[in-house]
């Protein structure tokens, strides 16, 4: 490990109270460019940040701090998120509800909040506001609706991951009080998804008042309760497997639980559903 940090937020980031620096994201063409892009809570601004740096041309293992431009700046609920390139180019960025423990929000069925969502940019703009809205995007003709909108209805989905290989984006939510849920979406199912959160927590109901009936939501394809044997409490999202090192373990996402000694490889089944393999004894705080 370099003496140097890559880059150094220290001055700027909260860390406090679930707060803190929590995705890194580097361009597809960062090679080239070499542009990333970073989500944190900003301490000076009380505000949750995407912001866009270069790493240096004279200097590959360190960035630019000068070139430091804010693409988002959103009121600080939570923060807690994560970020990932498409194989479309855009950047995905899923958001917190800001619901903790016993107090939830309301924000996630809200289409006029960032929060409880996955948005969709395309950075590849040099100038403010240094991104631009996809125009496939679901919303983007929607009144009072947000237009960086892909998805909604999230409560915590702060890891989740593409697969590299078909695209599919596994979204591990982390729930409120009884269960932990993984929802999978293909390339082909356009966006607009609603995952139900609060109306639904997993597929049992939480929050009843102002829901639709069942068929304007999306349900898991997995999820667990909150049990130590088989389940866990806070469900930690993973990656399929698509190294060479384990070619057993090719095409299985792998999932974990950050409190419990349970993790789960799932694979697949070929006719839209999956097959679960709960593996004990793994060790607890992975995050």
């Amino acid at each position: 490990i370099l003496d140097k940090p890559f880059i150094d937020l220290t001055t700027i980031v909260s860390y406090k109270n679930f707060k803190g620096l929590w995705a890194i994201a580097f361009a597809p063409d960062y090679i080239k460019n070499r542009t990333f892009f970073v989500l944190y809570d900003d301490s000076k601004r009380n505000a949750t940040i995407v912001a866009r740096y270069k790493a240096s041309k004279s200097n590959p293992d360190s960035a630019d701090m000068k070139s430091g431009v804010t693409l988002l700046a959103l009121p600080e609920r939570g923060g807690l998120g994560d970020m990932h390139f498409g194989k479309d180019g855009d950047l995905y960025i899923s958001l917190d509800d800001g619901s903790f423990d016993t107090s939830t929000t309301n924000s996630s069925q809200n289409l006029g909040s960032y929060f409880g969502k996955i948005l969709r940019i395309d950075v590849n703009v040099p100038t403010p506001p240094y991104y631009r809205i996809p125009p496939t995007n679901p919303y983007i003709n929607k009144p009072n609706a947000l237009p960086e909108i892909f998805a909604y209805g999230i409560r915590n989905a702060w890891r989740w991951s593409f697969d590299r290989l078909t695209n599919n984006m596994w979204l591990a939510d982390v729930g409120g009080e009884q269960w932990e849920e993984l929802n999978v979406q293909t390339p082909q199912q356009f966006g607009g998804y609603n995952y139900g959160w609060p109306c639904y927590e997993a597929n049992v109901s939480f929050i009843s008042s102002d829901c639709n009936n069942t068929s304007k939501y999306v349900f898991p394809a997995f999820s667990y309760p909150h049990d130590s044997s088989f389940g866990g409490q806070t469900i930690i999202g993973g990656y399929v497997y698509r190294g060479n090192s384990y070619p057993a373990l090719r095409g299985y996402y792998i999932c974990s639980d950050e409190v419990t000694n349970n993790a789960w490889k799932i694979l697949p089944n070929g006719t839209g559903g999956l097959n679960v393999y709960l593996q004990s004894n793994v060790p607890p705080g992975i995050v």
